[in-house]
């Protein structure tokens, strides 16, 4: 099997005898011999154990100057852009802090409105019913201050 004719034959070998045996005629599968098809390769196992490697001082400076390369453009970007998302998540704090103003804001002016319904006289006579007697204006006291006496002062003592 050393031609390629030779290996045809191998694996049609059964089908050619199968072929015969039935009367009919085999095909042919042998080709023309091919140039240089006998040509072998040999391969011999080299011995290494002797050889020393030689290192490339160019390769590596080229190695490590290439990571520092790397190393200090990753740092530039970063520095580039960190404080332009700072800036972005900053803004967005400020955006919600100043929803969350509004919103205290409109639940205090709820709440003052409720208030001043709670306190409003048609609602405290509905709250006190038949116990609340409004007074007259006769049972008003007036309480007049003393001359020279003072109810407060802004003055430090």
């Amino acid at each position: 099997m050393t031609s390629l004719a030779g290996l045809y034959d191998w694996l049609v070998a059964g089908k050619a005898a199968t072929a015969a045996d039935q009367g009919e005629e085999s095909p042919d599968y042998r080709l023309r011999a091919l140039p240089r098809e006998d040509i072998l390769l040999f391969v011999k196992e080299i011995d290494n154990e002797r050889v020393a490697a030689v290192r490339d001082t160019r390769d590596w400076f080229a190695s490590v100057s290439m990571v520092a390369g790397v190393l200090v453009t990753s740092l530039l970007l970063i520095s580039i852009l960190l404080p332009g998302g700072y800036q972005l998540l900053a803004s967005r704090r400020v955006d919600i802090l100043h929803q969350q103003r509004e919103q205290l804001i409109n639940q205090l002016r709820m709440l003052r409105v409720e208030e001043a319904r709670m306190l409003s006289p048609q609602r405290m006579e509905e709250s006190a019913g038949d116990r609340y007697v409004a007074p007259s204006p006769d049972t008003v006291v007036h309480i007049v201050p003393t001359a020279g006496a003072t109810v407060a002062s802004l003055e430090k003592r």
